[in-house]
């Protein structure tokens, strides 16, 4: 039986004053779970705020890399390490060629030339295989390697690269100067290679070897991007 405080039942056993006390105490509890609940829900918010924030560092520094590597390349590109052959340069070493496949040959270049020029690598890619597959010669090579290169798929720009230095030791009736400049972009675009890589002893030797022919040919502009990256490495190095 209960009796009758008011409008609250309170059990016959229990005196108002226990009834009260014990509703407080109640209470009490549920403040308790209530106040947990919450440092909890707090707890699990702040740490899913710092994954979620880690990864978009995580995001944005990936980016960043690739904005850098993107302007880089761009700007190797501006100062003809990267910079493909004229057409002019790719007439002189089709000269021996037979004019149909010439022309063909040409016409796939400049397509991929073209391409490449644009940022649309991929097609560059199968315009310069498509030259090569007509005809092997060091400009198709480069120009293939560099596409490769910008997109980092650097086992296949070492590959083109090192086959044009094998047909660059020919006589293909062009200009020396010409001949050595784009022999001194591959080289150092192969030493750029291997300091991505992680081999900087390669790197260093590479580099220097386009530094040096860079130097004989009096090719200024590119004689300072290698330096700089000769220093970058040597940095790396000495540290």
């Amino acid at each position: 039986m209960e009796a009758e405080m008011g409008h609250v039942p309170i059990p016959i056993d229990m005196t108002a004053e226990q009834y009260i006390e014990t509703k407080i105490l109640h209470y009490r509890y549920i403040r308790y779970w209530v106040i947990a609940g919450v440092v909890v829900l707090l707890c699990a918010i702040a740490a899913w705020t710092y994954i979620e924030k880690a990864k978009t560092d995580t995001v944005n520094a990936q980016n960043v890399n690739r904005i850098e590597g993107h302007i880089t390349n761009e700007i190797n590109r501006a100062v003809d390490l990267l910079k493909n052959p004229s057409g002019e340069q790719v007439l002189c070493e089709l000269e021996r060629q037979s004019d149909i496949t010439k022309k063909m040959a040409f016409m796939a270049y400049e397509d991929g030339n073209k391409a490449y020029q644009n940022n649309f690598f991929s097609l560059a890619i199968e315009h310069f295989q498509k030259a090569l597959d007509l005809m092997k010669i060091p400009s198709f090579y480069f120009a293939l390697g560099n596409s490769y290169y910008v997109t980092s798929n650097y086992g296949a720009a070492m590959v083109n690269y090192n086959a044009a230095l094998s047909l660059y030791e020919k006589d293909f009736d062009c200009k020396r100067s010409e001949r050595r400049k784009f022999e001194a972009n591959t080289l150092g675009n192969i030493g750029l290679i291997y300091s991505a890589k992680g081999d900087l002893d390669n790197a260093l030797k590479y580099l220097q070897n386009s530094k040096a022919l860079f130097v004989y040919i009096g090719a200024s502009d590119q004689i300072k991007i290698v330096k700089r990256a000769i220093d970058k490495i040597q940095s790396k190095t000495d540290g």
